[in-house]
């Protein structure tokens, strides 16, 4: 009787997907040759935004945020203005403002009662992108505190 040997192998083996084979090569890439990739992309896809674009939009922003150098009083005058002018406005139904929302997330033990009473100008001050762009000096003197309380 001929005994034959079975022989069993295990093999394993790892298929790369289009996408994946795509990735490696970008990732392989140089800053030049990404660079040039990607130009070549947007022109020949107008779907595709350019985050420059983007970018140098915000800092354009930035940067005219500070060239208006704004001191907090006057922001704070205009604030109020703009306060007394909505007076007769019909308020909004249930809906939490955003100052309400920042001060619902401090802990008021964490502060001295000066500061605590400070907090929500200091919350009105905040600019649209929620930078405060004002010198601590100034706000304290307008407030007749010192600027370690502000800071």
């Amino acid at each position: 009787m001929d005994k034959s040997n079975l022989v069993l192998t295990l093999e394993q083996r790892q298929a790369l997907s289009i996408q994946q084979v795509e990735s490696l090569e970008l990732l392989g890439y140089s800053n030049q040759e990404l660079e040039s990739f990607l130009t070549t992309e947007y022109l020949e896809n107008p779907m595709l935004e350019s985050s420059d674009d983007k970018q140098s939009t915000q800092i354009q922003n930035i940067e005219q945020m500070y060239e208006k150098s704004t001191s907090y009083e006057e922001h704070y005058k205009k604030w109020a203005d703009d306060d007394s002018n909505r007076q007769q406005d019909i308020a909004a139904s249930n809906t939490e403002d955003l100052a309400e929302s920042l001060l619902l997330q401090l802990n008021k033990a964490d502060f001295s009662e000066e500061q605590w009473n400070l907090i929500p100008h200091l919350i009105r001050g905040l600019d649209e992108d929620g930078f405060f762009p004002y010198e601590p000096r100034e706000f304290a003197e307008v407030f007749h505190t010192d600027k370690q309380t502000v800071e």
